[in-house]
């Protein structure tokens, strides 16, 4: 009887495991490969919604997948782990559905679970593998803060009657919530959601996550640093033109549809919107609008030198295939989109750029300035404001560049 009662048991658990795949490994899906461990309640509903607690949001199942390329290639080697760095907010889970349709046979592309560069899970991703290559996906900086903002408001803190929501319109609370994160001295405090402050150098350059800022600035030099030794650089507000592009540059293959002028359609692509009102700037008033911008100037400098690789992506498609081959430029469309907003929150300022008055928590130096104000210096010569010798000097070579000043 109890040997009865053992083999009973033991089929039970063998039938449950093998629901959820941890004694037979991952679950194959077409192109994608989904590894399924854990409790399924920690599973997104059928409802299609994101299903949170009270204290953190569930990381996106697109996270969880082993996505497989599925294009013929003509490279000499397409065994490549891709690891993509998925800032939340940047169209990343997207990014990740669409994978198949622009990589290679051979190639898998994993995401960095809303982890940073410099977390051990990403370092991790990065050693495991003999070839592995670096993908970034970067956005706005005003819209992604915006973006950071609604998804807190309709999706992660929906429930929370402590997170600022009062008032008429989409962008009602979200004057308090900027203010809460410029003043607010302990920079982990982000109303328990996405903590903004230069979330994308932050996660470019430090070992923190997208709910934690450090209490001091990211190092800007480090993160350029991992923009240029990232494989590719891609951004939202260029979505199609990035996507192309990273086809071309893994299969060794030229794609019509991408070529500049081209009338033919190309594959259908993904837009998640988590149910979330779109994240329109012009909804936000003046106010609003500098804010936000306060909140980001790291990353407004960043999102320059991710144009400006973007824009080298297309050169070297354009030297490999043929003149227009990588699509019609799109760099004075995205600075331009910067720079206007920029000069809409800084109207009266001629240089269009952010102010040092408001900083990081930490101590203040020698002359009195805050760390932040010394940490933003460098966006005050790059603007146009510092000074050489006594003497005012133009802007720097960043800020000409990035169409931020003429």
């Amino acid at each position: 009887m109890r040997i009865s009662i053992l083999i009973y048991a033991a089929a039970l658990a063998l039938h449950s495991h093998a629901a959820d795949g941890s004694f037979f490994g991952p679950r194959s899906t077409g192109a994608a490969t989904q590894v399924l461990s854990g409790p399924k309640d920690d599973d997104w509903r059928s409802s299609g919604a994101l299903q949170v607690d009270q204290h953190r949001r569930r990381l996106s199942r697109s996270d969880r997948v082993r996505w497989k390329g599925e294009q013929n290639s003509s490279a000499p080697v397409n065994r490549y782990l891709y690891v993509f760095i998925h800032v939340p907010k940047n169209a990343g889970a997207s990014f990740m559905k669409d994978s198949p349709k622009h990589l290679p046979k051979g190639a898998v592309l994993r995401g960095s679970r809303e982890k940073a560069v410099y977390h051990g899970f990403t370092q991790h991703l990065l050693k495991s593998f003999q070839r592995t290559r670096l993908v970034l996906l970067l956005r706005h900086p005003v819209k992604m803060a915006y973006s950071q903002f609604l998804m807190c408001k309709y999706s992660n803190r929906l429930n929370d009657k402590g997170f600022p929501r009062r008032g008429e319109g989409v962008q009602a609370g979200v004057t308090l919530w900027a203010q809460a994160l410029l003043r607010r001295r302990n920079t982990s405090f982000a109303f328990s959601c996405y903590h903004a402050r230069d979330v994308q150098a932050r996660y470019l350059a430090t070992s923190e996550s997208a709910w934690r800022a450090p209490s001091t600035p990211p190092l800007f030099a480090k993160a350029v640093a991992t923009i240029e030794r990232a494989y590719f650089v891609g951004l939202a507000e260029a979505y199609p033109e990035s996507a192309c592009l990273l086809r071309m540059l893994t299969t060794h293959q030229p794609v019509e549809y991408c070529r500049c002028g081209s009338s033919e359609k190309g594959p259908r692509l993904t837009h998640e919107r988590h149910k979330v009102p779109k994240a329109n700037l012009a909804d936000l008033t003046q106010n609003e609008l500098q804010l936000l911008a306060k909140l980001v100037p790291r990353d407004v400098r960043l999102y320059a030198r991710a144009v400006e690789k973007l824009d080298a992506h297309r050169r070297r498609v354009d030297a490999l295939f043929g003149g227009g081959a990588g699509g019609c430029s799109v760099t004075e469309r995205l600075r331009r989109g910067v720079k206007e907003t920029l000069c809409t929150a800084y109207a009266s300022d001629g240089n269009c750029s952010i102010p040092a008055k408001f900083g990081w928590a930490g101590a203040r130096g020698p002359d009195g300035s805050g760390r932040a104000a010394r940490g933003v210096a460098r966006w005050q010569r790059a603007g146009g404001v510092g000074t050489d010798g006594g003497r005012r000097r133009p802007g720097g070579p960043l800020a000409r560049r990035a169409g931020f000043i003429e």
